[in-house]
Parts: structure tokens; C-alpha cells; sequence
């Protein structure tokens, strides 16, 4: 099979059973472009074979999510980057935003902070605060009983107290990321964990989508996907930041206190993929490719976009015999 791609952005072909167990031809496109140059490329970053995280993986969030899989419910929007006070000047709180199209997500930051007295304490004063889910809500703590309780939605976070906690609650950092609209006020206070990064396949809310893989599974349907799995697991930004329709390029982008240099306002450039299949048997076939992730790094002033198309049912890859990836 020979790949030909018109394109300058990296592409590769993954050959994978669908959900339905449909052996299925995957076609990534992925292009990175300078934010403050839209038109012009920046050097092409690769496309990721594994998931990549900040730290040790399960003990750290995700940085970067794989780049092959077979496809989304929708496109996953995530910043990769950190809060910074505005106008250089140190600050206790302030709120961050992301749009992008119709999506609009706003956290507050805050300075570090711990328990005292069963109130956050007056946050220390900041420049920056990374945007990781280590500073959302969660993390675990040890109780009386030698037992451990674990925030099963964010195990990496902080926060997180329980009345038979051995040790008191004083001292106790709190998250620096929070939702404006549920804020932290009590160790009673328990929200759902918030951010603008990646979440891990083993994390909240991402995990319910996997499928059940029970004796069932292993002796009807293995080695193909349960019948209960749902595409919204491959999906792994923010529950927020999952559009229900694809983005299609041209949306306007705007980040809040995300650069050192103030506000960012873009908007994604609008590119169009054909992908055309020609088998071994003179048959052809137009594909269209869906944007499904766009990755903003705005410390790099760096944009990641990523579109994929499938071909299914290749009942025998070798009956292909040439890919074009074309621009339209």
C-alpha cells in the first residue's frame, strides 16, 4: 500500500477493528501551526503512539493523549499551559477563561492555600499556577484505621478531608482550581474536580465508557471491544470541552490570563482533508476527515490540530493499494 501525502502536516494509516469489530483503516492527519502566525507552520509535531503524561502515569495527569484510536463523539478541546497573573503583578485569585466557538469555560484561580479552622485559609500570592489536575480538587487521605480514603474522581488532586482523617485537618493544602460557580467553603464541600487539561483513560468520567470487560465479554466478544463501549471514552478532555458536533475550522479562539504577555484571540484556521482509497481491484473511494482534537499551548504559542477519517470494512488490507491525502 503507498501512502501519498499533498499535505505538510504528518499523516500515518492505523489499521484497527472498530467498534463492532469491523476491521477499519485510520487516516491521521495532524498539523501544528505558530498562534501568532497562523499561516505559517511551526515545526510539525508527530503524532503520539501512547498517551503521554506530566510525571509517573498514575500518579500524574495527562499531557498529551494518543493520537490513535478509532475515533470521537465529538472534538476534544484541551490547553496545555498555566495561569498567569495579569499584568505581571502578583494576585491571591483571578479567573482564567477558554473559548472556542460555542464552548465557554471559566475556572478561578486561586494562590496556595490550606485548611485552618475549617476554612481556606487567605491564598498566598501568585504569577503562575499550572493548569494540571494535581491543583484540582481531590487527592486522598489517610484515616484512623490505617485505611486510605481516595477522591475516586481525581485521586492526583487536593483537598480532599474526611471526619476519621489520623491526622487534623490544619495545614492541609487546598486545590488552586476551582469552579466559580461551586466553590469550596467547608471540608463538607465535595465538587467535581475542574480543569482544562487531559484526563487519563483510568479517570472520571472517562472510565464509565470503557465497556465492561467480564467472563462474558472474554468468552463472546473477545478480542474486540464490549458491546457496551461507547466512543466518548477515546474522547478525553473536560467533559465541557467535548463539542457535540465536530469543529469544522474557523471558530474563533479566545484564552484569558493564559500567557505572560496578556489575552490571546485567534481563530483556528480552516482546513479541509479528502482522503481517497484505491484498491488493488480499480475501486475508489472519497473519505472526508472530522477534526477531532485541537491542543493549544499557549507558553509556546503553539496550536495542534488532528483530523481522521476511516475506511471500514478492509477485509484484507492488501486489497488496497494507494492512499492520497489531499488537501481541499
Amino acid at each position: 500500500m503507498y501512502l501519498n501525502n499533498e499535505t505538510p502536516f504528518c499523516v500515518q494509516l492505523t489499521p484497527q477493528f472498530n467498534e463492532d469489530g469491523i476491521e477499519t483503516l485510520f487516516a491521521v492527519v495532524k498539523a501544528s501551526f505558530r498562534i501568532s502566525h497562523l499561516g505559517v507552520l511551526s515545526e510539525q509535531v508527530a503524532l503520539q503512539t501512547e498517551d503521554i503524561y506530566w510525571g509517573k502515569k498514575g500518579k500524574s495527569s495527562l499531557k498529551f493523549p494518543v493520537d490513535f484510536h478509532i475515533g470521537k463523539a465529538g472534538t476534544d478541546i484541551g490547553v496545555v499551559g498555566d495561569a498567569w497573573a495579569p499584568d505581571g503583578h502578583p494576585c491571591r485569585q483571578m479567573d482564567v477563561s477558554l473559548s472556542v466557538g460555542e464552548v465557554h469555560k471559566t475556572l478561578r484561580i486561586f494562590g496556595n492555600r490550606v485548611w485552618k479552622g475549617l476554612r481556606p485559609s487567605e491564598p498566598e500570592l501568585f504569577h503562575r499556577i499550572p493548569l494540571r489536575y494535581e491543583n484540582a480538587y481531590g487527592g486522598s487521605v489517610l484515616l484512623k484505621n490505617e485505611d486510605y480514603c481516595i477522591s475516586p474522581k481525581n485521586p492526583i488532586g487536593k483537598g480532599l478531608w474526611h471526619k476519621d482523617a489520623r491526622d487534623d485537618i490544619n495545614g492541609v493544602a487546598l486545590p488552586n482550581i476551582e469552579d466559580p460557580q461551586n466553590l469550596i467553603y467547608s471540608p463538607e464541600n465535595k465538587p467535581d474536580p475542574v480543569g482544562f487539561g487531559f484526563l487519563a483513560p483510568y479517570a472520571h468520567p472517562r472510565n464509565q465508557y470503557a465497556g465492561t470487560y467480564d467472563d462474558t465479554w472474554k468468552s463472546l466478544k473477545a478480542p474486540y471491544l464490549p458491546d457496551d463501549f461507547n466512543k466518548r471514552f477515546n474522547n478525553s478532555a473536560h467533559p465541557d470541552l467535548i463539542t457535540r458536533k465536530f469543529l469544522i475550522g474557523g471558530e474563533k479562539v479566545e484564552l484569558t490570563n493564559m500567557h505572560a504577555d496578556g489575552n490571546i484571540r485567534f481563530s483556528l484556521p480552516k482546513k479541509t482533508f479528502l482522503v481517497q482509497v484505491a484498491s488493488v481491484h480499480g475501486k475508489q473511494e472519497m473519505l472526508n476527515a472530522s477534526l477531532d482534537t485541537v491542543i493549544i499551548e499557549p507558553n509556546e504559542l503553539r496550536l495542534q490540530m488532528i483530523w481522521r477519517a476511516e475506511y471500514c470494512g478492509v477485509r484484507n488490507i492488501t486489497h488496497i493499494k494507494r492512499i492520497d491525502v489531499l488537501k481541499h
